[in-house]
This record gives structure tokens, C-alpha cells and sequence, in this order.
């Protein structure tokens, strides 16, 4: 059943089903309202209109991710470590359709401020990871916005030599 009231010089029409967040839009005419509730009211009916679901935020997403996939997983620890680092982040607390390449890329570039190109590269790589996983398995109608954003090169690789005496030492302990 629909209900309607006058705020604001405008009509709303309210409709609201058990088990449902309610649907509400505003008029400037009664007869608009009117309408647009018997059209929702029979799409609902026929099963046709079905309420939005809420995305849940990138921090859920992540603990599921660390919890179903991550155990089965030869690096697990350091996965679960990047993983809890991405959930504290500004990231985390965004729903997962509200999380685009320009928002990633924000977070990339404040990040290579921060910390190494191979981190962020890495973070990145879990970041996309997490997305297919919604997109592919857990059934979420999601695009995956780190593969439309440029990933950091990885840095170049450690060339260091032992000193003197350090062969000895380690050898020793």
C-alpha cells in the first residue's frame, strides 16, 4: 500500500513492502504520485522491480576474503598482513560500486608517496584480486577498477655483496 504526503510544495509517494526498504520518490502533482506508486506497486507484484541490495564496503569484503580464500593460499601470512593494511585505509570504509579507477589511483599515488613501487604494486594486485573475487565467485556486480589504472614498475632487485668478515660470521652463528 502506498502512502502519500505533501512536503515541501511537492507530493511524495511512499512504498514499502514487509521485508523491504521502503521506495519513495517526490511529485509535483498528487496525480504524478499517484501513478508512479500503482506502476511500482504492480512491478513489485509481478517480481519485475526488485530493490537495490547494498554493496557491502571493501573492508567486509576483504575480512571474507582473508577468511574463505587466503588459507589456501602458499603466502597466507603476507597476504593477510596487506590485507588488514588495505581494510584500515581510506578504501575500506567505501562500498565496493563506489570504489572507481579514479578513487584507486588517489590511493596509488598517496601511497607511492609512502611507501616503495613494489608495495603499491602489490596492494594493487590484492586490491584487483579482491574484485574478481566479487565479481566471479560471490556473485557482486562489480567491475574491477585496477585494470583500467597503470600499476607501479616493480623497483630494481638488491645487488649487495657480503663485506669482509661477514662470510665468517654467519657462518659461525
Amino acid at each position: 500500500m502506498a502512502t502519500f504526503r505533501k512536503r515541501t510544495g511537492k507530493w511524495q509517494a511512499r512504498v514499502q513492502r514487509s521485508g523491504q526498504s521502503p521506495l519513495a520518490k517526490s511529485f509535483n502533482t498528487k496525480a504524478e504520485a499517484i501513478k508512479w506508486a500503482r506502476h511500482t506497486e504492480s512491478q513489485l507484484d509481478l517480481g519485475t522491480l526488485a530493490p537495490k541490495a547494498a554493496m557491502p564496503r571493501l573492508d567486509r569484503t576483504v575480512d571474507r576474503y582473508l577468511t574463505e580464500v587466503t588459507p589456501t593460499k602458499k603466502g597466507a601470512a603476507q597476504e593477510l598482513n596487506r590485507g588488514r593494511q588495505i581494510a584500515r585505509t581510506s578504501l575500506g570504509s567505501m562500498q565496493l560500486d563506489k570504489i572507481t579507477s579514479e578513487v584507486v589511483s588517489k590511493y596509488r599515488d598517496g601511497r607511492l608517496r609512502e611507501v616503495s613501487n613494489n608495495t603499491v604494486r602489490l596492494e594493487m594486485a590484492f586490491i584487483s584480486v579482491v574484485f574478481e573475487q566479487c565479481a566471479k565467485e560471490w556473485g557482486y556486480k562489480v567491475v574491477n577498477p585496477v585494470k583500467q589504472i597503470r600499476i607501479p614498475k616493480p623497483g630494481k632487485p638488491r645487488q649487495r655483496r657480503l663485506c669482509p668478515g661477514e662470510e665468517e660470521a654467519l657462518l659461525a652463528s
